[in-house]
């Protein structure tokens, strides 16, 4: 199913590169149907929007390209880079592909003990951001939205496994 999935998708893109100036549309039939084997709900007549099909598509070929990847020497003096690295690996030996490569990141999560200031990291993979855009009559900048969705939030009650 994977490779019939991969070749579909890839008709569908040489049919696209190659359209002629005359012809302004395709009919991606093929890869539609293979899409529809895979998830029969997200094309059931129902509204969806471009950004779950986008992801669908994204993770639905990602699966069908994924690699085998052999283990790689980890010589990192800083915990911190070590301990992201060992997730990074860890996640990519088990979802490697172009997509992958492409599209996937890592966030780092810090919180910090409020009691002894002690703090711990968590590393999760990412695919996308979902960003939020504050109401405004004038354009805001996308760098205040990334500051705003990376900024430091308080979690008043929280204490560590130590305290």
């Amino acid at each position: 199913q994977n490779e019939t999935l991969l070749q579909s998708f890839s008709e569908t893109i040489v049919e696209l590169s190659t359209l002629p100036a005359t012809r302004s549309w395709i009919s991606p039939g093929t890869l539609w149907q293979h899409l529809q084997e895979l998830e029969p709900c997200l094309f059931s007549g129902g509204q969806q929007d471009s950004h779950e099909f986008l992801k669908f598509l994204l993770d639905s070929l990602h699966e069908a390209m994924k690699q085998d990847v052999c283990d790689t020497e980890i010589q990192v003096e800083d915990y911190v880079k070590q301990e992201a690295r060992k997730q990074w690996v860890g996640y990519v030996k088990e979802n490697r592909s172009a997509l992958c490569e492409t599209f996937c990141g890592q966030f780092r999560s810090r919180v910090r003990c409020n009691a002894c200031l002690g703090h711990s990291d968590s590393f999760d993979p990412f695919w996308d951001l979902s960003l939020s855009v504050p109401k405004s009559r004038t354009p805001v900048p996308l760098s205040q939205c990334f500051a705003s969705f990376f900024g430091e939030e308080t979690v008043s009650s929280y204490q560590c496994e130590k305290c």
